[in-house]
């Protein structure tokens, strides 16, 4: 099977529970969901879903990548160039953004993100060395 971006993929990731489908990241400003494998294997009639995403970073800024949360294969963050400052996290189900984490003194790109295993924790670090916490509650 072969899975085209129009241009160079920075990174892909599994769902981390069922393996049921794919995300990846790409420099033609797209993440790309590819579900409907059978228990990971590539096996099956694949589904793509295609969201348009700035992922222009530039030269400076490590490019972004798509990590899912590992409690559920249905959500998945990336860091965002829109103004104000945010990291998204979206669903691989439906391919739509559930939310955009922001607050007043997070002005930055993050372009690293991950979730933690067993609570409701995402860390975002940045190009100078910065790592932000968003934690629920």
């Amino acid at each position: 099977m072969e899975w085209r971006h129009g241009k160079g993929v920075n990174f892909a990731s599994w769902a981390p529970i069922s393996g049921s489908h794919l995300v990846s990241t790409s420099t033609d400003d797209t993440l790309r969901i590819l579900s409907g494998f059978k228990g990971g294997s590539g096996k099956g009639s694949p589904v793509e879903k295609v969201i348009r995403h700035d992922n222009q970073t530039g030269r400076w800024l490590t490019p972004f990548r798509a990590v899912h949360d590992p409690k559920c294969d249905t959500a998945f963050v990336v860091g965002s160039m829109g103004q104000p400052r945010t990291i998204e996290v979206f669903s691989a189900a439906s391919g739509t953004r559930i939310k955009k984490l922001s607050h007043d003194n997070f002005s930055t790109i993050t372009s690293l993100n991950a979730c933690h295993p067993t609570h409701n924790v995402i860390a975002g670090g940045n190009s100078s060395g910065k790592v932000f916490v968003w934690r629920e509650g």
